[in-house]
């Protein structure tokens, strides 16, 4: 179907398009401002040196063709299409955070110094802010972060995403639109937008690029503003396979030991952000089955499974991880998930279900395998119930993953090569040069390091007999386990990891026994104790 429209002085004719068929043209796109392109919903298709052709909604606004020949130089043919599709092309293409802050701040500063409440709930008026906002949403997916926060400082207000567990600034807003954002932000969690002097949390499913994206929203009041912090929960991101998480192959075949026996109790132990509700995930998906009764206790619950009863605990409402565990005991279970042992009352219920046939998986914040049975007993347990308990202990770190777009060979330094003592020898390690896909930090992902401690008969006796740790620690690494610094090494010898990052994730972690402190000299992002870069004059062309 083609439709002709002849308009005075525009030399324009226009045809339905599919924009669904349309082949972006980067060059083109860039050619007409943003601002342009989103106040008149038009979208450039291709160009020539005389005319630039567009596909727009009808009727035709003479305005906008004005404007654009204006801003082009060229003349304009328009192609024809629904509104809603091409304001889907233009979120999709168009998705700088810059752009859209400018354009909020300018709006800001040209109107009222702040947006009311209704004019947000309704869009109406506050279309650079929505448009802010979503910005912030696809440009966090796009770049794989986990986490967006929206900082207010003295002068200005600055955003910043957590990718591959660093944080990295994006860019800055101008202070006067931060109430907007954050009360923007807030609609959406369904949050008090007029609450801004205690902390709140929400929730809030949205879709976005064909994607139903679930995100935990976080606010906290500080001296220049509210702090909003945006946490994605993707229902994907949780669900890996076992064999998907990095374990080496003796460790995998570890965990398929553990994951035989009915009952017991297995914990997965690291810091916050190594990883562990991801392999927790991965545990259930492959322990559930029709057979079996699962039901877990999570604060919040991060990811949906099918087959298995997810509980939310909410303290509030007085529902903890306590009481919620002794109600799912009355629901005849086969394996509970605990999130997180965090008292002992909770870790006193947790092993006297392992010790009544009941699986029972669970986390623990501490730095090693072996130091988790002496978490315990601090925590006020008798050894005699550990012991027999405690089936297996995983304790993990996430290591960036060398980019492989920009992935450079170099002659290992004497420390490097100290540190691979043992393995077949390394001539030539890698590091990333740092390029657009990385954005200029050299990493790209992340992979697990992991040492998994199984109880045996020797490791239960030496518990209850009052072992101490450095002996509960020999004794596991006699039986098999490799230790977190042991799982590096390989990955650094692979070439898959860098010796400076394990420095800055691992640095402290067995040095005397492995490489004498010498990964202390070169801590987090390649720079040395002193603060000058580390010198990469050895780097293989």
């Amino acid at each position: 179907m083609r439709v002709v429209l002849k308009i005075a002085g525009a030399g324009t004719e226009g045809e339905l398009v599919d924009v669904r068929q349309v082949r972006v043209n980067g060059e083109v796109l860039s050619c007409i401002p943003e601002r342009i392109l989103r106040r008149y919903t038009v979208f450039p298709l291709e160009a020539d040196e005389q005319t630039v052709r567009v596909v727009a909604a009808p009727p035709v606004n003479l305005f906008m063709v004005d404007d654009l020949q204006l801003v082009t130089g060229k003349k304009v043919r328009v192609a024809f299409a629904e509104k809603s599709e091409i304001q889907k092309l233009l979120d999709k293409y168009l998705s700088d955070p810059a752009v859209a802050a400018e354009e909020a701040a300018e709006e800001a500063a040209a109107g009222s110094a702040e947006i009311s409440e209704e004019a947000l709930l309704r869009g109406e008026e506050a279309a650079p802010i929505i448009r802010l906002v979503n910005s912030f949403f696809r440009q966090g997916l796009a770049d794989g972060a986990s986490d967006i926060h929206v900082e207010p400082r003295a002068e200005n207000t600055l955003v910043r995403f957590r990718v591959d567990g660093v944080m990295l600034d994006k860019m800055q807003l101008a202070k006067r639109i931060h109430p907007m954002v954050a009360a923007r932000i807030k609609i959406l969690a369904g949050l008090d937008i007029a609450q801004r002097r205690l902390p709140q949390d929400g929730r809030v499913k949205i879709n976005l690029e064909g994607r139903t994206v679930n995100m935990r929203i976080s606010t906290l009041p500080t001296v220049h503003g509210e702090k909003v912090v945006i946490r994605f929960l993707s229902r994907e991101g949780g669900l890996l396979e076992l064999e998907q998480l990095g374990l080496a192959p003796p460790d995998l075949h570890r965990m398929y030991r553990v994951l035989r026996n009915n009952y017991g109790m297995l914990l997965i132990t690291g810091p916050t952000g190594s990883g562990k509700t991801t392999t927790l995930y991965s545990l259930l998906n492959r322990l559930k089955t029709s057979e079996k009764n699962v039901i877990t206790l999570e604060d919040p619950v991060e990811y949906e499974m099918e087959g298995v009863n997810q509980v939310a605990i909410n303290p509030k409402a007085g529902l903890t991880f306590a009481g919620g565990l002794r109600a799912v005991l009355r629901q005849d279970p086969d394996i509970i998930m605990v999130g997180e042992i965090r008292d002992r009352e909770t870790a006193d219920i947790a092993v006297r279900a392992a010790l009544t046939g009941h699986l029972v998986l669970s986390t623990l914040h501490t730095n090693d395998a072996a130091s988790t049975v002496t978490r315990l007993l601090d925590m006020g347990l008798e050894a005699y119930l550990v012991a027999p308990a405690l089936i297996g202990v995983v304790a993990q770190r996430l290591l960036r993953r060398i980019c492989p777009h920009c992935r450079v060979p170099y002659v290992p330094a004497p420390a490097e090569r100290k540190f691979l003592e043992g393995l077949p020898p390394v001539l030539t390690a890698y590091r990333g040069a740092g390029c657009g896909a990385c954005e200029g930090t050299g990493y790209r992902g992340r992979i697990g390091v992991f040492e998994v401690m199984v109880l045996n008969d020797r490791l239960r006796e030496m518990i209850v007999g009052g072992a101490g740790l450095a002996e509960i620690k020999k004794e596991a690494r006699r039986g098999g386990m490799s230790t977190l610094l042991e799982s590096a090494r390989q990955l650094v010898a692979a070439g898959v990891v860098s010796f400076e990052e394990v420095g800055r994730v691992l640095a402290g972690e067995e040095e005397s026994e492995l490489f004498a402190g010498e990964l202390k000299t070169i801590p987090a992002g390649g720079r040395s104790r002193g603060g000058d870069p580390v010198d990469r004059r050895n780097t293989l062309s």
